[in-house]
């Protein structure tokens, strides 16, 4: 012990090893101490990369550029992503072996699932109600649209017949007054005749000159008798 006590304590003597046990990455280890030949190498490693892409864009045929595709987030993919998922109470429905519970039969509440099930049937129930009286209104006011339809048809259908009557007597008018011009062009043709006739007989025979309305002069009537005669000699 007096002899451990009398050794002098050497310093640690520095251990020699490989350069993976340095305590510097290798980087550190192969850089050079001049900064110029490391910017000289970048600068000539840049260059050849560049050159080597220049020459495969130049083996590119480029026939028509397309188009850059623009990606964009649906909203409404965003709000389905955000529905969080859950699962059935009863797993076994799902069909899949390691999803079935034997005991989840037991381990419901039958109070608790039947006021499940009755709260769901008053829901239906109103479900229901709400359809068919909306169903209803639909079917009166569908009623009523056709009640409206029949009557504006009917009224449509009665203007027809009215209107098309009104046609007839128009027709009607149109005819008599055809008929009337004929009769016109008679009495015209055949009052030269009376008067010829009438000169021939002698004088204490003869008649007064015939007018055909009234008002008219006599003189009027022989202008448009010796008018109407002039015409009739010509055909």
């Amino acid at each position: 012990m007096g002899s451990d006590q009398s050794t002098p304590i050497s310093p640690p003597e520095p251990k020699k090893g490989t350069e993976d046990e340095v305590p510097y990455t290798s980087f550190s280890v192969n850089r050079p101490v001049d900064g110029e030949s490391d910017s000289t190498a970048k600068f000539v490693s840049k260059a050849q990369e560049q050159a080597k892409h220049k020459a495969s864009m130049k083996d590119i045929v480029v026939v028509a550029e397309g188009q850059h595709g623009y990606q964009s987030t649906d909203p409404e993919l965003i709000k389905i992503q955000e529905i969080p998922t859950f699962l059935p109470i009863m797993r076994g429905s799902l069909n899949v072996p390691n999803m079935r519970d034997p005991d989840v039969l037991d381990k419901l509440d039958s109070k608790e699932v039947l006021k499940m099930c009755l709260r769901y049937q008053e829901h239906m129930k109103q479900c229901a109600e709400a359809v068919a009286f909306d169903q209803n209104s639909l079917t009166n006011r569908t009623k009523e649209m056709d009640f409206a339809i029949a009557a504006l048809t009917n009224m449509m259908t009665d203007h027809q017949k009215k209107y098309a009557k009104y046609a007839e007597q128009i027709m009607k008018i149109n005819e008599m007054s055809q008929t009337l011009k004929r009769c016109q062009m008679a009495v015209d043709q055949l009052l030269p005749l009376m008067d010829r006739l009438n000169s021939v007989l002698p004088e204490e025979q003869r008649l007064e000159p015939f007018s055909m309305r009234p008002g008219r002069s006599a003189t009027d009537e022989q202008a448009s008798s010796s008018r109407h005669s002039s015409v009739s000699s010509l055909h």
